[in-house]
């Protein structure tokens, strides 16, 4: 998704940061959402903005989780694990 949203100019070629880059900021956010900010709040909810409106994905609150696009959160826990690492 994140490399979906590099703008690209006239010309057709990309702008914004190099791919590696989007790869590496990405991996150290699901990093940080999963090992350090989740258990520190008291509540979250997880939306996939890459669609308008965005779609809620998972919310948490008092412990309690609801997932409501269950196949998509898998997807972002697995990377988030496997980078982890």
């Amino acid at each position: 998704m994140a490399r979906k949203r590099t703008k690209k100019t006239d010309s057709g070629k990309k702008s914004g940061p190099p791919e590696a880059d989007i790869r590496r900021r990405f991996a150290a956010g699901l990093r940080n959402v999963f090992g350090l900010y989740r258990p520190l709040v008291d509540e979250w909810s997880l939306y996939d903005a890459s669609r308008f409106p965005p779609r809620l994905i998972a919310t948490e609150k008092g412990g309690e989780m609801q997932v409501a696009q269950a196949t998509q959160f898998d997807q972002i826990r697995q990377s988030a694990e496997e980078m982890n690492r």
